[in-house]
């Protein structure tokens, strides 16, 4: 639930609210917080457990090299467990896998979100540039974050992905001081939310 900030302005004897949807600091702080009390510090890979190979392509192969080191990581910390079947080769969560590994699907591909801690806002550095009388419906913004609780494998996890998605890199950095990242906030009819919620609320056919 979005809040509303009171502030006194001169004269002192008028007391002015801002409301949920003004491009505000206060607004924007309010609505990352509430987006990461429900959204881990995660990231998508184009895969679905149980995952089956033949034998003969369980390889670190140049075509397939990101995908061998990614598996043979998250079998190293015990997140998915390799079983041999006949001629195929399987890797299926185990129970501390289940606990970081969740399944998203669009319309036209499956992702496994692998999730490795949680994000803290530290503070909004900085908000698009933008004419106060002109009504906007999206704003850029820049702000500080740090990664707390990550997982033990968090490391591991970001050399495996090393090449092809740097966030987890980026996030680990945020794990011993504070980093920046830019995003998308959007206007709803609620006040301002994150470009992700915004996403997922316009797919639903929600109007705005």
């Amino acid at each position: 639930m979005l809040k509303k900030f009171c502030t006194l302005t001169l004269p002192l004897s008028l007391l002015a609210c801002s409301s949920p949807q003004d491009p505000s600091e206060s607004n924007f702080a309010d609505s990352l917080e509430n987006y990461f009390e429900d959204n881990r510090a995660c990231v998508g890979y184009e895969i679905s457990f149980p995952f089956y190979l033949k034998k003969k392509d369980d390889v670190p192969h140049i075509m397939r090299a990101p995908r061998h080191r990614l598996l043979q990581m998250l079998v190293k910390n015990d997140i998915l467990e390799r079983r041999e079947e006949g001629t195929q080769v399987s890797y299926q969560l185990t129970d501390d896998g289940r606990d970081v590994v969740y399944t998203e699907q669009d319309r036209r591909r499956t992702f496994t979100q692998f999730c490795y801690g949680e994000y803290e806002l530290v503070d909004i550095i900085e908000i698009q540039k933008h004419n106060p009388k002109d009504p906007v419906r999206k704003l850029g913004v820049s702000y500080s974050y740090t990664l707390e609780d990550a997982e033990d494998w968090t490391a591991d996890f970001a050399q495996a992905l090393k090449g092809f998605n740097w966030k987890v890199a980026e996030d680990l950095e945020a794990a011993d001081h504070p980093a920046k990242r830019r995003t998308t906030m959007h206007l709803t009819q609620e006040g301002w939310v994150h470009k992700e919620i915004w996403r997922k609320l316009k797919q639903s056919g929600r109007s705005f």
